[in-house]
């Protein structure tokens, strides 16, 4: 995972909420986004 505020210069997120397990989706809607793991894990923006 990483982040960016202007989509040019990107910062690799040191600890990730994912650890290993992959990213299967990623989905933007209400002005959040919304990440979910292949064990069910979910992250999302602020």
């Amino acid at each position: 995972m990483a982040t960016s505020p202007d989509s040019i210069t990107w910062t690799a997120v040191a600890t990730s909420t994912f650890g290993s397990e992959n990213i299967r989706g990623i989905a933007y809607g209400n002005n959040k986004f919304v990440a979910v793991g292949t064990s069910g894990t979910i992250a999302y923006s602020n």
